[in-house]
């Protein structure tokens, strides 16, 4: 007898004869593991998933701690203009009241900083081309300034070259559509108070909200006083707050409204997996109960198991607080692997133990063949899957690193619980029984079936053998074309709000909720990274403190500039009147504003500039048009049609010119501009809390998670500018690029290690090998029926490869261990066989029940796990028995 067989004879002599104080000590170990259990916290944080000292990860947290910014929830709006502002004026000071979560909201452009300093961020292109725009504050000479000024700009022989362009092009053309409109109110209805200033408005500030060019929906940001790292059930009590303060409030505005943004996503991931999980664990609960019942005619079966499952968990997370500060994100895991090999461990001792007392055995007896024929398999296997699981120990990643060790170590531990605390509960049910006269029936619990069929394998090799070989040689092949699911949001639940409003988002402001970040210590630095920023092909949005501080090389330029207006603005009379000839020439700059802006239509379609495509459709529609349109095509088929708005036109002159010559006196001024002097509204989103170095965020022009190719271009492009660069895409693509090198490291020396462990164990080659074989074949066999089933791989599905290795190897591992001992095909599957059916029976049905989840990503985790199961099974069943002898 060896050391294994007699720790497993003194096992089973201690539960039966000294089981009550066996009770005691058990009971009084699990307490103390689970003081120390209790001790154990979970670290959201995404550095501990990836390699220590990574740079992007470390960047990330800090970036997070300096910038409150860094993790904006983003309130979406849908609907008609006035209603989107009124709201926006509505819940700003509402949101603002929840300052203990709440730190800033943003819902326009700072109006004070543009009017008091924009003149002074013109570029030298601008200061050349709008050097007349500003001289003359009369209508007429405003308007033909304009027009000079908007051929110089865009329409010339460079165009829109960059998106620096575009942005400008867009803005001005807003402000044109604004200043059409004023005029237009004017006419049409009458001058009234307020039309001539917000004509000014229009041209000097432009649009002050985030508004989409349709008008029809706006973007809010709310800057939270947390961040995506802190305590989840804050992040979600803060969320779920600001959700329902918006909601309420929008019901009054007829307007439809939606948070989105990364922090969103994570609360309506949990909410989704919360709202699943207790249906999706009851169905599997009423499964496996059921499945105990039928298999074991034990009622009390489950709960042994589930008694037994939970003390392993605690031994194991008790352990493991010596091993590790505190679980990551991957080793908070653990208690889900433990519990599918607890559950088998379980279902191997209930059924040897059940099958001898059926048989008329006493409790001695029982328990000692029992721990002799399952303990061999429990304990290699537990072993082996351990052994895999500690490859990941000398990972480079300290995520993965602590994984390896925990898994591994709390895989043996709950093992050793197992076989010391099952065979306890069981001896106690039999104790119970005896003493209300409770006795067995003799019901022969083995499966004969799966010993005839598996003998009858053995017997027809030459018929069955060739049927395994071409049916494996036709999976293999679908499995290596099997396609894999790129787009990470197929992973979501089916109608997630947070990424429907992204989408949303995506289309009306050609921008996603995800972004990279880069840090530079110098405003220097920082000027040259944002232009390099803004000429990648990738980039949407570009935030940077530079767009708020003049260009020191212009500052000559600028201050001629500056001077040139103040001088012009003053020398210049006000015209209270409109003679005929202005009037005239007025509707000639109309129609030359007119054709400019088609012009420059013309020229986006072919520069493929959509949004300033759209904003010129607004203004003049399309080409081909029957009637007109298009916002200033309306006003000057008006004015053509209606020349008797002289005095109209001349009313509104007055108000205006007066206003704008008093607005650009405001703007023309010689205060200085530079960091210190800016407001803590700009300066806060863009200079660190010690002011020791500056952000630029750039956002995506496309969804990252929807195509990975872009995700890891919109990476490159970043670290081709900045090796320093981060942001949850890039932390996604190292996380994802771990995985895989990792992965593959991994899992090689994970076969190599469990088939040395086989050969010291069993110590015939032959059957270490057979042993591998269910692993093997269930996993050529899975890729293949998923292949044939048009089922794509996925970055959650494919986690279920590991956990298929550790199920296919516990299922040739139990069976040839049985061999071993009986050397009958037969008694070996229709009793271990049973065993094995049932261990991927209740595997199948756990995390099958996952199917029914609305997180796609577990629904698709959880069928392959189930046909994983299976297909082990079934080659345990037909592949293992034509290697052995009968």
């Amino acid at each position: 007898m060896n050391i294994r067989n007699k720790i497993l004879n003194i096992v089973a002599n201690l539960v039966v004869k000294k089981t009550w104080l066996c009770s005691v000590f058990l009971i009084i170990l699990t307490i103390y593991f689970s003081f120390l259990a209790s001790k154990l916290e979970v670290s959201p944080s995404v550095v501990d998933m990836l390699p220590n000292g990574d740079k992007k990860a470390n960047a990330f947290e800090l970036i997070i701690k300096e910038f409150n910014n860094s993790s904006n929830i983003i309130v979406v709006l849908e609907g008609a203009e006035n209603n989107l502002k009124q709201f926006s004026e509505y819940i700003k000071p509402r949101l603002l009241e929840y300052d203990d979560i709440i730190d800033r909201v943003d819902d326009k452009i700072p109006t004070d900083f543009i009017l008091n300093n924009s003149l002074k961020l013109f570029s030298k292109t601008e200061l050349k081309n709008f050097s007349e725009l500003f001289i003359n504050p009369n209508l007429i000479s405003f308007l033909i300034n304009l027009n000079d000024s908007f051929e110089k700009e865009f329409i010339n022989e460079d165009g829109l070259e960059t998106k620096d362009d575009e942005e400008s092009a867009v803005r001005f053309l807003d402000g044109i559509e604004k200043f059409i409109f004023y005029k237009n109110e004017a006419i049409i209805k009458g001058y009234s108070a307020g039309l001539a200033k917000s004509a000014v408005d229009a041209i000097t500030i432009g649009e002050e909200y985030f508004l989409n060019i349709e008008k029809n929906m706006m973007l809010i940001m709310i800057e939270p006083k947390f961040n995506m790292f802190d305590d989840i059930s804050l992040v979600v009590d803060a969320v779920n707050t600001i959700d329902n303060i918006i909601q309420k409030s929008s019901k009054k505005f007829n307007i439809n409204t939606g948070l989105t943004g990364t922090m969103v996503l994570q609360r309506d991931e949990l909410e989704a997996i919360k709202n699943d999980s207790f249906m999706i664990t009851l169905i599997a609960f009423i499964f496996i109960f059921l499945l105990f019942v039928i298999s074991f005619r034990m009622w009390f079966g489950p709960l042994l198991s589930i008694i037994t499952v939970t003390v392993g968990i605690i031994w194991s997370l008790g352990i493991s607080s010596y091993l590790v500060d505190n679980l990551n994100l991957l080793t908070s895991m653990i208690s889900l692997v433990l519990v599918g090999l607890a559950i088998d461990f379980s279902i191997h001792i209930i059924s040897t133990f059940t099958q001898f007392k059926n048989e008329g055995l006493g409790d001695k007896e029982a328990m000692s063949l029992a721990l002799f024929k399952s303990g061999p398999g429990i304990s290699t296997g537990a072993f082996s899957t351990g052994i895999a699981f500690f490859t990941m120990f000398f990972s480079k990643n300290k995520g993965m690193s602590e994984l390896g060790l925990v898994a591994s170590i709390g895989i043996i531990v709950t093992m050793i619980a197992t076989i010391l605390v099952l065979p306890n509960l069981l001896i106690i049910r039999e104790k119970v029984l005896r003493k209300f006269n409770i006795k067995h029936k003799r019901i022969d619990n083995t499966y004969k079936i799966l010993g005839v069929i598996a003998n009858k394998v053995n017997e027809n090799k030459i018929f069955f053998s060739p049927i395994i070989i071409i049916s494996t040689v036709v999976l293999l092949y679908y499995a290596l074309n099997i396609q894999f699911d790129y787009n990470i949001l197929n992973l979501e639940p089916i109608g997630l709000e947070s990424i429907n409003y992204q989408e949303k988002m995506h289309e009306s402001f050609n921008i996603a909720s995800d972004y990279m970040l880069f840090t530079s210590s110098s405003i220097d630095s920082i000027r040259s990274l944002t232009k390099k920023i803004k000429g990648m092909n990738t980039a949407g949005r570009v935030e940077s403190i530079i767009d708020y501080l003049p260009n020191e090389e212009s500052q000559s330029d600028i201050f001629h500039f500056i001077r040139k207006i103040r001088r012009s603005i003053n020398a210049v009379e006000l015209k209270k009147n409109i003679s005929d000839y202005e009037f005239k020439t007025y509707l000639d700059e109309i129609n030359r504003l007119e054709f400019n802006l088609i012009e420059l239509q013309d020229l986006s379609y072919i520069g493929l500039q959509d949004k300033v495509y759209k904003k010129c459709k607004r203004l003049v529609g399309e080409a081909g048009d029957s009637i007109a349109t298009g916002i200033l095509s309306k006003y000057s088929h008006l004015l053509n049609k209606n020349q008797n708005i002289q005095y109209q036109l001349s009313i509104f002159q007055q108000n205006f010119s007066k206003i704008f010559k008093d607005r650009l006196e405001k703007m023309s001024n010689f205060k200085p501009l530079n960091i210190k002097l800016l407001p803590d509204q700009i300066k806060n989103r863009f200079v660190s809390k010690n002011e020791d170095f500056y952000l630029v965020t750039v956002y995506p022009n496309q969804i990252v998670w929807e195509d990975m190719n872009y995700l890891f271009d919109f990476n490159k492009e970043s670290e081709l500018i900045s090796e320093t660069s981060t942001g949850m895409p890039a932390i996604m693509v190292s996380y994802m690029n771990m995985m895989i090198d990792d992965g593959k490291k991994s899992t090689f020396y994970a076969l190599f290690a469990i088939l040395l462990l086989l050969l010291v164990d069993m110590k015939n080659i032959k059957l270490s090998f057979i042993s591998m074989i269910p692993l093997v074949f269930g996993l050529i066999w899975m890729l293949g029926l998923m292949s044939l089933l048009n089922l794509k791989l996925n970055m959650m599905n494919i986690v279920a490869i590991p956990l298929i290795i550790g199920i296919g190897i516990d299922d040739g591992i139990h069976i040839i261990h049985r061999y071993i001992i009986e050397k009958n095909i037969k008694i070996v599957f229709s009793s271990t066989g049973k065993a094995v059916l049932l261990t991927t029976i209740t595997t199948m049905l756990a995390f099958g029940s996952l199917w029914f989840s609305t997180y796609r990503g577990l629904g698709s985790l959880g069928i392959t796990l189930f046909i994983g199961s299976f297909t082990c099974f079934f080659a345990t069943l037909f592949v293992v028995p034509t290697l052995l002898k009968k």
